[in-house]
């Protein structure tokens, strides 16, 4: 009896390590096949953070450029500030130089008339005069 119960107590034995030398390597596999998933997933993120400096580098580019033209656009807007004043301060000149010259037209038009305006009155008074001595 002993030596049944020996043997049955080996038999468990071996069906324990049995059980458990499978369960190691279905374990091992499972891990394995974890490790493949992990990798493939960790090669996945890469790709995609590779994805995003790319895309990252071009918004740089992108922004290195709007921010060029802007500099750019403020400089000539400088530019056109000075122009636009200078030409405020040519035409704000000239508009003097107009209302001098008219000012100065009226006046010699005016001394011109006024001239005119003696001559004929003095005219009109030899005139007077000639026919004042013609009909006497």
């Amino acid at each position: 009896m002993k030596f049944d119960i020996q043997t049955i107590l080996n038999v468990c034995f071996a069906i324990s390590i049995t059980a458990f030398i499978y369960q190691n390597n279905s374990l091992k596999d499972d891990v394995e096949t974890l490790k493949g998933y992990a990798q493939t997933d960790t090669d996945k993120t890469w790709d995609r953070l590779d994805s995003i400096d790319s895309q990252i580098e071009e918004l740089n580019v992108s922004i290195e450029k709007v921010t060029s033209r802007i500099d750019d656009n403020f400089i000539y807007s400088l530019g056109l500030a000075e122009k636009i004043d200078l030409n405020t301060t040519n035409l704000t000149n000239l508009y003097d130089g107009v209302e001098d010259m008219s000012t100065k037209n009226f006046e010699s038009l005016y001394e011109a008339i006024k001239f005119n305006e003696e001559r004929i009155i003095a005219n009109r008074k030899a005139m007077l005069d000639l026919a004042n001595i013609m009909s006497r």
